[in-house]
């Protein structure tokens, strides 16, 4: 089985990732690829900024999976999805997720941001995707 996980979070490049692993899913004679499909919430940004928005995100995060899913599922291409709560760090979360499920490829959409939309995403430190090029213990794709 390949294992292949991609990083959800709405933007046009992870659209972009996840449409590229369908088609490879589509196209793989063996079947024997599950796609793991991944949301990260982070609370601790808005924790900081004393707001309440942990629910809306949640919801929004739950609605966004089941149409990636439900794609999946009509297409009856192996998946599952991962929708995490977490105070820690986001990089570190997905590197987590990857091991936990044995990974054999992540997925990733990559956009440039402006400091509040980091805040926003919880990427607080700097890009995800440098960090996961430099920690990740499989390959990593990343969609710009």
């Amino acid at each position: 089985m390949n294992n292949y996980m991609i990083c959800l979070d709405g933007s046009t490049e992870s659209d972009r990732a996840f449409a590229w692993i369908e088609g490879i899913a589509l196209n793989d004679p063996s079947k024997q690829i599950k796609i793991f499909l991944l949301n990260i919430i982070d609370t601790k940004p808005i924790d900081k900024l004393n707001l309440d928005f942990d629910h809306d995100k949640k919801i929004c995060a739950e609605k966004g999976l089941s149409v990636y899913a439900n794609r999946l599922q009509l297409n009856n291409i192996k998946y599952e999805t991962i929708l995490v709560e977490t105070y820690h760090s986001m990089r570190e979360t997905i590197i987590e997720q990857a091991e936990k499920h044995n990974i054999d490829m992540i997925i990733l959409g990559h956009a440039s941001k402006n400091k509040l939309k980091r805040v926003i995403d919880g990427d607080l430190r700097g890009k995800i995707a440098t960090y996961l090029l430099k920690h990740a213990n499989c390959p990593l794709i990343i969609f710009k």
